[in-house]
């Protein structure tokens, strides 16, 4: 007598007490999956701040402005004022300009406001879209998921760029998918005004233009690509010039931020996470997502064969040397979304031990961020 398909299932959660967990976390992701989970996190943030805004007897329109988020707002609002704000590109504060129908606290809002429309343009035009953008999207839940817990996932919708960012980048990376690798050069040139790692789009998009062509066109489709970025980002450096007559301010301002001194503050980053106090908090819980991430890129290049991505990822996370610590990767990593899903997409193939420690770090250094930004300790 065969067994039935009950018994066969009752047997495999008696050997395997988390089977369901594993093939539920494994499950293909829906767009209904997708809009819930992000409101019920996003409703989840909203009491946090809620909470802490009200027992710090903080107003909740200046805690949208703690950290980089004032930088922006006061750029917004006045335009490059202070020596300091030079170190912040310029278009996002641009466009929340733009869209501030007048000064005043209403543009702490239009700041979020706006994070919050592109972010979710982000996830309409491709998250929601597996079957027309396999590189970009989350095929599990566990890919999902890990997205948007991800420790600083609530900076798309406060005052920060990694909304407008990810836009960006992701319609950079589906454009050259698609072949039209002159207007991806010009995406990827915005991405470059947008924040510094918009560099390293712009390179990735020159790498997969030259893609599918031969001898002397392919390093000249390459050539041409990085120049289109170059040009846009060369309008920041041509401002600060006509402006105050020195195109180098924001190197100026940022020159204050931390950097390696040394080849060798770089390696002891790379294997210790910080070159000066590797054993502070801040560097403990970073330099493993920052390992990680090195790792992630390692297996998504040798399954996928995809140069260009696999580029922008490993200089995203390399870029850390150059300032001595990982100690804002965080925030740093939350934008390499086909990266983040792919580990996610990966890890749901595997035991639910293995799931778990993946997600559970992450659900709670999400918790722990998102508190600390509303309460002014460090969130990135």
């Amino acid at each position: 007598m065969q067994p039935s398909l009950a018994s066969e299932d009752a047997a495999v959660s008696q050997a395997r007490p988390f089977a369901a967990a594993e093939r539920w976390l494994a499950t293909a992701v829906t767009p209904k999956f997708i809009w819930s989970s992000l409101l019920a996190v996003w409703s989840c943030h909203a009491v946090v701040w809620a909470v802490a805004t009200h027992a710090r007897r903080v107003p909740f329109e200046r805690m949208l402005r703690n950290y980089d988020a004032g930088w922006y707002w006061l750029i917004a609002q006045g335009g490059y004022s202070k020596p300091s704000a030079w170190a912040f590109y310029p278009l996002w504060p641009l466009l929340v300009h733009l869209c501030s129908p007048a000064p005043g606290a209403t543009t702490t809002f239009v700041q979020l406001s706006l994070a919050v429309a592109l972010f979710a343009a982000s996830v309409a035009l491709y998250f929601t879209h597996p079957e027309r953008h396999p590189l970009l999207a989350p095929k599990t839940r566990l890919g999902w998921l890990f997205f948007v817990l991800a420790p600083a996932a609530y900076v798309f919708h406060s005052g920060h760029t990694e909304s407008l960012f990810l836009l960006l980048s992701l319609s950079a990376f589906a454009l050259a998918a698609r072949g039209r690798w002159l207007l991806a050069a010009c995406v990827a040139g915005l991405c470059a005004l947008t924040r510094n790692q918009g560099v390293f789009v712009a390179l990735s998009i020159a790498l997969w233009s030259a893609e599918g062509v031969a001898g002397s066109r392919r390093v000249a489709r390459f050539v041409a690509a990085g120049l289109i970025g170059a040009a846009f980002f060369a309008l920041y450096p041509l401002y600060q010039y006509l402006r105050a007559g020195d195109p180098f301010l924001f190197l100026h301002a940022q020159s204050a931020w931390s950097h390696a001194t040394s080849l060798g503050d770089a390696l002891q980053t790379l294997v210790l996470g910080n070159a000066v106090t590797p054993w502070e908090y801040a560097t403990r819980v970073h330099h493993p997502w920052f390992l990680g991430a090195l790792v992630g890129s390692a297996c998504f290049y040798r399954e996928r064969k995809q140069l260009p991505l696999t580029v922008y990822f490993v200089l995203s996370a390399l870029v850390m040397l150059a300032q001595g610590n990982v100690s804002n990767f965080f925030r740093f990593s939350v934008v390499l979304a086909p990266l983040v899903f792919y580990i996610g997409d990966r890890l749901a193939r595997t035991r639910f031990a293995w799931q778990a420690l993946l997600l559970l770090p992450a659900l709670i250094f999400h918790c722990e961020l998102t508190f600390n930004y509303a309460i002014r300790r460090w969130p990135y």
